[in-house]
């Protein structure tokens, strides 16, 4: 008989079942459970390692769909594995139409493809947190295995549910959550005019602001300033409208209230309008340093001057308000730029000395802010050349006053 007949013919469809039966026979054997286990661990590691390659080639993907300037700010995140994993998950749940084919090759074809990181690296809370563990990773405040952990631990808090095997701790941090959301809706309710959201519903309404503020943004670099107002101002009217069920959701939106008063004063200096400017500079501090609180939902500052209350540096006697970082801040770096851009604009207005105590309170927090150096050299400058010119408008005033004196025996 021919060998390839013989063997064609073992391999035939009727032949199926007495193979499959020795097959099992032959694995179990005692003596052959060693290999057959072996076997098993080799074909799951060989499913884990192509399950790994493909998630490492969607996230690749989805960074290089991203602009050179967010991919340069995923950078530090990406050196770490355990954050390397989790944007793997925030890659693969979007869905997003990012391919590997044509993506990284800087032609037509990449511009076709959304980054499914997109929503994610324009979310200031979740850059935030990424870089606050990459920079603990690094200085080696926790470990990998640590955090993730923590990671895992919290996820399972966030879910509420109490699965078996489990401590009272989630339930407890969940009853701790609870109290707390309560205590800080009785200490600041809400206005009459905004809603408290929770928060799967807060979080489409922030993701709203920003599809605003990046709109307003790419007009005002279109040197369309009066565009960027109006999509400042529908983003501004959205966090002033909405407040979070927790404590950190509330602190979100003062974040986000925050960095829309910082571009519209970038879009109010574009227009030269340095009062509103500055105005809207101390509307972002206020809600930095005050959290979002029960502040009645405001449009868009006007070209007026701050009041006493929420001039802040420049306008109060030096100590305890001389600018320098109140313990509530939310976010310093965000603080840092508000100080920095009414600098600006007090500069533009001749309040040299106002200005000047900005740029102090910006070094106090980060002394290599910048351009807070050569803002401050101006504004030393600016603040001497008025006080020269001010003694001599008084040397004149003197002797026009003098002149018209007569002596009297």
């Amino acid at each position: 008989m021919d060998p390839a007949a013989a063997g064609a013919g073992m391999f035939a469809p009727e032949n199926r079942e007495r193979l499959e039966a020795s097959f099992r026979e032959f694995a179990s054997r005692p003596e052959n459970r060693p290999l057959v286990e072996q076997q098993q661990r080799l074909e799951v590691g060989g499913a884990l390692a192509l399950r790994d390659a493909q998630l490492e080639a969607r996230l690749r993907s989805a960074v290089l769909a991203l602009p050179p300037a967010e991919q340069r700010r995923l950078a530090p995140v990406l050196r770490h594995g355990v954050l390397r994993r989790l944007l793997q998950s925030l890659a693969g749940g979007g869905g997003g139409g990012c391919g590997p084919a044509g993506v990284g090759d800087g032609g037509a074809a990449a511009s076709a493809f959304v980054s499914p990181l997109a929503p994610w690296v324009d979310n200031a809370r979740v850059m935030g947190m990424l870089s606050e563990a990459a920079r603990a990773l690094r200085r080696g405040a926790v470990s990998e295995a640590e955090l993730e952990e923590l990671l895992v631990a919290q996820l399972r808090v966030g879910g509420g549910g109490g699965g078996g095997g489990s401590s009272g701790l989630p339930a407890a941090a969940s009853g701790a959550r609870q109290g707390a959301a309560a205590l800080q809706q009785q200490a600041s309710p809400p206005a009459p005019n905004q809603v408290v959201l929770p928060s799967n519903l807060l979080v489409d309404a922030l993701n709203e602001h920003l599809s605003e503020r990046r709109a307003g943004s790419a007009a005002l670099a279109a040197s369309d300033p009066a565009a960027a107002l109006r999509h400042f101002a529908r983003a501004s009217a959205i966090v002033s409208f909405v407040r979070g069920a927790t404590p950190d959701d509330d602190a979100e939106v003062a974040r986000c209230r925050a960095g829309v008063a910082l571009s519209e004063a970038a879009a109010r200096a574009a227009l030269q309008e340095w009062g509103a400017a500055a105005a809207a500079c101390s509307d972002g501090l206020a809600a930095l340093r005050g959290g979002c609180g029960a502040l009645p939902a405001a449009p868009l500052a006007s070209a007026r001057s701050p009041t006493a209350a929420e001039a802040g540096p420049g306008s109060a006697p030096r100590g305890a308000s001389d600018g320098t970082r109140p313990a509530s801040s939310l976010d310093p770096d965000l603080e840092v730029r508000l100080l920095l851009r009414r600098a600006e604009a007090r500069l533009a207005r001749d309040d040299h000395r106002a200005a000047l105590a900005d740029v102090e309170a910006a070094e106090a927090m980060d002394p290599w802010a910048d351009g807070a150096a050569a803002l401050r050299a101006r504004s030393r400058d600016a603040a001497r050349r008025e006080a020269r010119g001010g003694g001599e408008d008084a040397r004149r005033l003197a002797a026009r006053m003098l002149r018209g004196l007569t002596v009297r025996d």
